[in-house]
């Protein structure tokens, strides 16, 4: 056995804290909030970046219509956090993807976005089977008409699990 000297056991104790402290704090969710918190605030102090339109041609991409577009794309990141889902308009889980597709077109439409990629897997399995049955392929419908409507434009999420279940076949 190792023998250590009283002074290493006090230092070796006083750095046990450490891991321990961070183990209490992610466990209890601590950590993912401050994680959060400092991307808004560096997002905030950043500001917005501008891209300067009148560069060099090597700069741009060219796109249909002859239309050319600044190599490094402005991307925005929409997160639910908990005062989106304190919105009475987005409900409870299983949310309608009607609510998805109103999002996703004003984005398109209005907010002129390129691409929008879904990080949701809109799958049955997220639907609860207290909901109506009707509702939930109204609520499939309404995410196949976004799909329809910009099907260059709207990038679905993928999943992969090795459990399988009812709705994957083998």
């Amino acid at each position: 056995m190792i023998k250590l000297s009283k002074e290493s056991k006090y230092v070796f104790s006083c750095l046990m804290i450490v891991p321990i402290v961070w183990v209490t704090l992610n466990y209890l969710g601590y950590l993912d909030y401050l994680r959060t918190k400092s991307v808004d605030l560096r997002m905030q102090f950043r500001g917005e970046i501008t891209q300067n339109l009148e560069q060099k041609l090597e700069d741009h991409v060219q796109v249909e219509g002859n239309l050319s577009l600044p190599r490094v794309p402005k991307v925005c990141y929409v997160n639910f956090d908990s005062a989106t889902l304190a919105r009475d308009d987005v409900g409870e889980r299983p949310w309608d993807r009607a609510f998805f597709r109103d999002t996703s077109l004003a984005l398109l439409e209005k907010g002129n976005a390129r691409v929008l990629a879904f990080d949701f897997g809109f799958t049955p399995k997220s639907m609860s089977s207290m909901v109506p049955e009707e509702n939930t392929f109204r609520s499939d419908a309404a995410m196949g008409e976004l799909v329809l409507k910009y099907p260059e434009k709207v990038v679905l999420g993928c999943l992969f699990s090795g459990v399988p279940t009812s709705y994957v076949k083998p």
